[in-house]
């Protein structure tokens, strides 16, 4: 997953006709104007043809961490600071300390998953992740069971598409 938020971000070249130098390329890249206080990340399972018809699910593992660090995706960052990569801070870090706050506006906490366990967007099953007061619960229509992180990780692996990510600091004010 941080690798997939690299790619996104990473700066791109586009063809665009400059009207004062004359280049036919320029350099984009995305930023955040300011990081959210939720952050939820979507990864594409269904791949098309260019025609528009459906080829299938794409099945990739995908690594789900308990922790993102994505400062790096600030307008903040500037290139050439210590902003070089979204890192994934160990899982057993607490969030961080109300005086250090202002030091740690991209750290993000996982607190659900959501999964599409099927072969098309046409058949299958939703089903949810969520982590509520540290403990994590595994959601299936009308069942509920207690799960942990490491059976998340695991078992969503390869059906996984939708993350939702808190803000550290936010954590301290709930």
């Amino acid at each position: 997953l941080a690798q997939l938020l690299e790619d996104y971000f990473a700066t791109d070249e586009v063809e665009l006709k400059c009207s004062s130098c004359g280049h036919d390329t320029a350099q984009v890249q995305h930023r955040f104007s300011q990081l959210p206080q939720a952050l939820v990340l979507h990864v594409q399972r269904y791949a098309f043809t260019r025609g528009g018809s459906r080829e299938g699910k794409r099945q990739d593992s995908v690594q789900i961490p308990s922790r993102l660090d994505i400062t790096k995706l600030s307008k903040d960052c500037i290139k050439g600071s210590q902003c070089n990569r979204v890192s994934i801070p160990d899982s057993n870090t607490p969030p961080v300390p109300h005086n250090l706050r202002a030091r740690t506006k991209g750290l993000y906490s996982l607190h659900a998953v959501i999964s599409h366990l099927g072969e098309s967007r046409e058949c299958g099953h939703y089903i949810c992740d969520v982590r509520e007061s540290g403990q994590w619960y595994f959601y299936d229509d009308v069942n509920m069971h207690v799960v942990d992180l490491h059976y998340v990780r695991a078992q969503r692996k390869n059906s996984c598409y939708l993350f939702f990510y808190l803000r550290d600091d936010n954590l301290l004010e709930s």
